[in-house]
């Protein structure tokens, strides 16, 4: 019999260091996805306009980092949901854990890789804008955003980590969900591609105002909250659901 007692902190924090060396992919998946984003965006942009006259004409593209934040969201909920299936869970059995240790240590994972890919999308905007000055396309480029302040900078990236963070959350809600009911790996896309149908009726208007709620925040405080709650329920929730789960027999 061993005497040795290993604090719920202590083996958060080994079973944390291990996936950061183990599931190192994740990381590369979602830098391999802006990548992408990045060549889509400066060869293509994320809008056009023009007009023209029989003497002049022009055509204005605009190019933005957005297309690069939607693949790392997108990548971070397909992230989260990796997290919750069996190989993964398997995994921390290496160490003595349980099943609090085990989604904690799940958790700050994804909230390190949402914060590390948050930054490098944000500076992907630089990365698009040297592609396009050095194509020989280029004519003329001009910051339609004009002078960024410091609070401009900091509340942009904030928002962008804390959306991508949420979109883990909420990934990992679902994988959470799917583990108990496997139905719902039919009914959840169901769910969500008839939402999208039906835009127009009462629904789409509760939709609407959840879609307000999230993304129509003008205050950078009140949006944080909005945001951290939203992610402490998500994980909560996921954390009451894989609780329910058999322990593993070893």
């Amino acid at each position: 019999m061993s005497f040795v007692n290993v604090s719920l902190k202590e083996t958060v924090w080994n079973q944390y260091c291990f996936k950061l060396k183990s599931f190192y992919g994740m990381f590369r998946s979602i830098i391999i996805l802006q990548v992408i984003a990045i060549g889509f965006t400066s060869l293509a942009g994320v809008a056009s306009t023009g007009s023209g006259s029989m003497t002049i004409s022009f055509n204005v593209q605009y190019y933005s980092a957005d297309a690069v934040i939607a693949f790392t969201m997108i990548g971070l909920f397909i992230n989260g949901i990796q997290m919750t299936t069996k190989p993964f869970r398997e995994d921390d059995f290496v160490f003595v854990t349980n099943r609090l240790s085990q989604n904690l240590s799940n958790m700050a994972f994804l909230l390190t890789v949402s914060v590390a890919t948050g930054i490098t999308a944000l500076l992907s905007r630089n990365v698009i804008e040297m592609i396009r000055y050095f194509l020989p396309e280029h004519s003329y480029m001009q910051d339609m955003d004009g002078p960024n302040t410091w609070y401009m900078v900091v509340g942009g990236g904030i928002a962008t980590i804390l959306y991508i963070a949420a979109c883990s959350a909420l990934g990992y809600l679902v994988g959470s969900l799917v583990q108990l009911y496997k139905g719902l790996v039919i009914i959840i896309p169901a769910v969500v591609i008839g939402y999208s149908v039906i835009l127009g009726t009462q629904e789409g208007y509760i939709m609407g105002k959840i879609w307000a709620f999230y993304f129509s925040e003008h205050h950078l405080g009140l949006f944080a909250v909005k945001l951290i709650c939203t992610i402490a329920i998500c994980y909560g929730a996921a954390i009451l659901l894989l609780n329910q789960k058999e322990v593993r027999n070893v």
